[in-house]
């Protein structure tokens, strides 16, 4: 019987530093495989106008997301209530769109969950090509994209 040759070790913390070794280790594999991680974060945000020229106003909304292997990736849209059915997420996410044609990406992708926003994600363009039932237990997580070209 051979030893065992290695000890496995659970961590839960999203600050530990072996997080970001398993992600560089990967990149690099992939990157050698000829798909070099090149992941370059992107965020939109929206602000209340400010009462000063150097100064902005209070968050209102906002997107995260980034480019990687030719495609935009949106990760997290919000919009303050106060300010929903205004076209704010339109416009967040038209800005973001925008940023990855000038990059050159084919296209966007994201998920949102059965009591998300499908709907609007659907009026903006974007088409469901995959599901994932009871993800949450009870809704579907869908996943999403848009071709720019």
């Amino acid at each position: 019987m051979l030893a065992k040759v290695w000890e496995l070790c659970v961590s839960e913390r999203e600050d530990d530093r072996r997080r970001r070794t398993v992600a560089y280790s990967l990149g690099r594999h992939n990157g050698r495989l000829g798909h070099p991680d090149d992941w370059r974060p992107i965020s939109v945000f929206a602000h209340e106008p400010g009462r000063f020229f150097f100064h902005r106003g209070r968050l209102i909304g906002g997107l995260n997301g980034g480019t990687a292997w030719s495609w935009l990736y949106i990760s997290h849209l919000w919009v303050d209530e106060t300010y929903r059915g205004q076209r704010l997420g339109s416009a967040l996410m038209a800005r973001a769109e925008r940023l990855g044609r000038e990059h050159g990406m084919l296209g966007a992708h994201l998920t949102t969950a059965s009591f998300q926003a499908r709907g609007f994600y659907e009026k903006q363009g974007y088409s469901v090509f995959g599901e994932l039932k009871d993800m949450p237990p009870g809704e579907t997580l869908f996943y999403l994209c848009k071709r720019f070209q």
